[in-house]
């Protein structure tokens, strides 16, 4: 939402489509299975909060079982359109991890706060972490992973996944 449109050529959009389709990104595709022990919902920038979740939960309301949802992000502020969106949505958020809260207390109708783990009393730096779970909810949660270059940069999806993985039980 930050960056400016490319300038892209006909055939450039032409082949960035096709590509895309050949990579599957294009089609939704339906899960293969109707069981799964984990569902790792990315973050992203605000809508992507607000939608994914609702996904899972759409998912979860056909049939499909999860042994846990985990909502991963970050403490990315919100930026860009973001801002006026997040107003504009009722959205009570500043950052990814926020609006992921959000989005994870609409999709699965969760009308209680989260009770929050924080790696510190008031951090949202790079190398900060936050566990949100829910009492009503225990199989779901959200997850602001720290970055494993904090000093260099915000957590990214590798870093989520990765962190996630290192704390989940095997």
């Amino acid at each position: 939402n930050l960056a400016r449109q490319p300038a892209l050529t006909p055939d450039q959009e032409r082949v960035t489509v096709e590509v895309a389709a050949a990579l599957g990104l294009t089609d939704p595709r339906a899960p293969l299975r109707s069981r799964y022990d984990a569902v790792l919902v990315l973050g992203g920038l605000l809508r992507a909060c607000l939608t994914r979740p609702m996904y899972a939960s759409a998912l979860e309301k056909e049939g499909h079982v999860f042994g846990e949802i985990v909502a991963l992000g970050g403490f990315r502020h919100l930026a860009g359109n973001e801002i006026p969106l997040s107003g504009s949505l009722n959205v009570p958020a500043r950052n990814e991890f926020e609006a992921m809260v959000h989005g994870v207390r609409i999709a699965f109708q969760i009308s209680e706060q989260p009770d929050i783990e924080l790696s510190s009393p008031h951090g949202e730096g790079n190398g900060d972490w936050a566990i949100a779970t829910f009492r009503a909810r225990p199989d779901v949660s959200v997850v602001a992973a720290p970055s494993s270059e904090p000093t260099r940069r915000r957590a990214n999806s590798v870093d989520t996944y990765t962190w996630w993985a290192n704390r989940h039980p095997t």
